[in-house]
């Protein structure tokens, strides 16, 4: 290899030239595709062929290695101007390919809440470029307006997708604001309402129902639908507690509160007890609570949750003999728990009164 004068002498070694060259715009390459399927966003028909592109600059690189055989081109000046041209152009196309995988991989820094978004299936394409096969998907939604976005297809989506499909997409805006797409699912809430209407009764789509809008925090769909579903099975008591337990969550403690009176009604399991124990203590009704904690410490003895509500309610409600007997059962149960030791503490003198 030639001396190149002024070029930092450990540059001058053919190997570490390689190495900090073309292994490193290899490498860049190789992580700037993995980064367009890992933090994938819906857009238009340029990030569908993102891979091609990834794919070319993978082999264009190649076309580097040329420039460190140029000196035996003297006399054909004209052919080395070309090659340095290339070269000129592979690192200016590398170097767009890497920046616009890097702020995919910033967006992805962003913590905004999932958005579901139901879509309809227009086409599906297939790639393959012998070292890679991949395929993108072309999607239409509402809020798109008609306008279809084109999205790249990766294992955690389905894998049967077909053209004229709803789907649901889950979508989280990043810290650029490029809506990140994580997956295409099923829209199991058209296909449960399309189930409903070919049969009223269906257990399934119900409780398919009241999972999807429980889970969306639209509790009032959900409840509507928990009402057919009690009504026609009443046994169903699991999602029941499920409900009611988001509600909960949510600091509705009423309308978690009547949910799980209906499971109490059916079915007078721990969960249910408790979780009626606990939203009526936090709505205010707490002689009612502890009428419902206290038969959920005696269904089911070895589980501290009970215990230490109930322990809550008695203070609040001046029987701090009795709290202390509660959340010292807790302590046999919970040995190391700060919070029950403390509120001892804080009520050993007026037991004592």
């Amino acid at each position: 290899m030639r001396f190149v004068p002024g070029r930092p002498a450990f540059l001058q070694n053919p190997l570490l030239r390689y190495a900090c060259t073309y292994v490193f715009v290899f490498a860049g390459t190789i992580w700037s595709s993995y980064i367009f399927f890992r933090y994938r966003v819906a857009g238009n028909a340029l990030f569908a062929i993102m891979p091609l592109v990834g794919i070319v600059t993978t082999y264009l690189w190649l076309v580097l290695v040329l420039d460190e055989w140029l000196y035996l081109l003297k006399g054909r000046e004209s052919l080395r101007a070309l090659i340095g041209g290339v070269k000129r152009i592979s690192f200016g196309i590398i170097a767009l390919y890497g920046f616009m995988a890097l702020a995919l991989w910033v967006n992805s820094a962003g913590h905004e809440p999932v958005i579901r978004r139901a879509a309809a299936v227009t086409s599906i394409s297939d790639f393959d470029m012998g070292a890679m096969r991949y395929r993108s998907v072309e999607l239409k939604t509402e809020e798109t307006s008609g306008r279809a976005v084109h999205v790249l297809l990766t294992d955690r989506d389905r894998d049967d997708l077909y053209v004229g499909e709803d789907v649901e997409i889950l979508i989280q805006r990043g810290m650029l604001s490029l809506q990140r797409v994580l997956e295409i699912n099923d829209d199991n809430e058209k296909y449960s309402v399309k189930m409903l209407a070919a049969a009223p009764d269906s257990k399934v789509a119900l409780a398919n129902l009241i999972e999807i809008y429980s889970g969306r925090g639209e509790f009032e769909k959900a409840t509507v639908y928990f009402e057919r579903l009690y009504e026609k099975y009443p046994d169903a008591w699991e999602m029941g507690v499920t409900l009611g337990s988001q509600l909960v969550d949510a600091k509705k403690f009423r309308q978690g509160a009547d949910i799980f009176r209906k499971v109490v009604g059916a079915r007078r399991e721990y969960e249910a007890l408790y979780g009626l124990g606990y939203a009526l203590a936090w709505s205010g009704q707490k002689n009612e609570a502890a009428v419902y904690l206290k038969e959920a410490t005696e269904l089911d003895p070895t589980d501290f949750r009970a215990f230490y509500s109930l322990g809550y309610v008695y203070r609040d409600t001046g029987r701090y003999a009795e709290a202390k007997r509660e959340w010292s059962k807790v302590l046999e149960l919970v040995p190391h728990f700060p919070e029950v030791q403390n509120n001892l503490r804080s009520i050993e003198s007026r037991v004592k009164r």
